[in-house]
């Protein structure tokens, strides 16, 4: 019941736009039900809840980062095949996110001539 419960409270914030709380609850029930049924549900749910929450790329990546954490364990599971071609997408998207994010830093830093920094 508890179980149950758990992914309806995720599925109500979910749908109230409350993406970074839904996304930690559903990442709680793949985490505490890895043999679930609703296991491939709830983890996809927290991969498109943890994308809407991240920042462009210009900002902070922590939750692109965790976004790209999650569409990787996705993908391990072979078993996942209903969603695999989205969070494909999505794990693309936030690579070219981190990517961009890394340039932006690197323009940064070579704009003021501190050229050990954009090396770092």
């Amino acid at each position: 019941k508890l179980s149950e419960h758990l992914l309806e409270l995720s599925d109500l914030f979910y749908q109230d736009s409350q993406f970074s709380k839904a996304s930690q609850l559903y990442t709680n029930f793949s985490s505490f039900y890895p043999g679930s049924e609703k296991q491939e549900y709830a983890l996809y749910r927290a991969i498109i809840s943890s994308f809407a929450c991240t920042l462009s790329y210009e900002r902070d990546q922590t939750k692109t980062e965790e976004t790209a954490g999650l569409t990787e364990a996705f993908l391990l599971q072979d078993h996942f095949v209903t969603h695999r071609d989205e969070v494909k997408q999505i794990q693309l998207q936030c690579y070219e996110k981190l990517a961009s994010s890394e340039c932006n830093v690197c323009s940064y830093y070579i704009e003021r001539n501190k050229f050990p920094a954009a090396e770092k």
